[in-house]
């Protein structure tokens, strides 16, 4: 055990158990991108030597972390971070945090960028709104277990994103927000759906190739009252979904 370790066991542990401090070592590289979703854990024998506490300490921690939703094993192959992969139900229109919660994912939020703008020719057609208009623009990277997942870019009218505190956006879905605190009910959302590459910056946003395949919808939302109040485009990995409908015959 290097000097490094022993600092980390005598400072540590008089204040938590042995096996805490294995699992948060762990979920603080997992959280930070040191240990990539799909990639395979420091093996048992190696955090055995690299702490120098007992196997059944280190597969408490193991345990742990497996229970968190954070980590999977793999009989006779070890514990793997888990892949994020969550199932999108299309036939409802769900916020993102909304859908990852059955997946065991929790989602959060990093916001970007929120600022009242000219709305350009795509943004106007989508709202219905005349030229000069001005909207709010909100731009948020989404996050499941930490992991950036998808790149998300609204369009509100302004009356509408007036009503969003920058803490709201940092932390919960828009369409929640705007249902259950603002008063405002979505009827529907009309989607568009394709497979784009991703552009150097959206690359670097999530964390993935230049180039890589991601997923891009494009979506309104629209109020009770037939007013379109939400233009939002998200660019997703397209690893980290798979999406299920139903199709009717006629």
């Amino acid at each position: 055990m290097n000097h490094m370790t022993q600092n980390i066991v005598t400072q540590e542990t008089t204040a938590l158990p042995k096996y805490v401090m294995v699992r948060d070592w762990l979920a603080r590289r997992i959280n930070t991108g040191d240990i990539q979703p799909g990639a395979r854990l420091p093996s048992e024998h190696s955090l055995v030597a690299k702490f120098g506490v007992s196997r059944v300490t280190v597969r408490h921690a193991l345990d742990a972390l497996k229970k968190s939703g954070m980590v999977e094993s793999h009989q006779g192959q070890g514990h793997f971070v888990r892949g994020i992969k969550a199932e999108l139900d299309m036939r409802r229109l769900r916020g993102l945090g909304e859908a990852l919660g059955p997946n065991g994912l929790q989602a959060t939020a990093q916001l970007l960028e929120r600022a009242e703008i000219k709305a350009n020719r795509q943004v106007r057609q989508a709202l219905a709104l005349p030229a000069s208009s001005v909207v709010t623009v909100v731009r948020r990277l989404r996050l499941a277990n930490a992991v950036p997942i998808c790149f998300e870019e609204r369009y509100l009218l302004p009356q509408v994103g007036r009503l969003l505190s920058d803490r709201d956006l940092e932390s919960s879905d828009v369409c929640t927000l705007l249902e259950r605190s603002r008063g405002i009910a979505i009827a529907f959302g009309d989607v568009v759906m394709d497979m784009v590459k991703a552009a150097p910056k959206l690359a670097q946003h999530l964390d993935i190739e230049p180039g890589a395949t991601v997923v891009r919808t494009e979506q309104v939302n629209v109020d009770v009252n037939g007013v379109a109040i939400d233009f939002c485009i998200r660019h997703a990995v397209a690893e980290a979904f798979r999406y299920r409908t139903r199709i009717g015959r006629w």
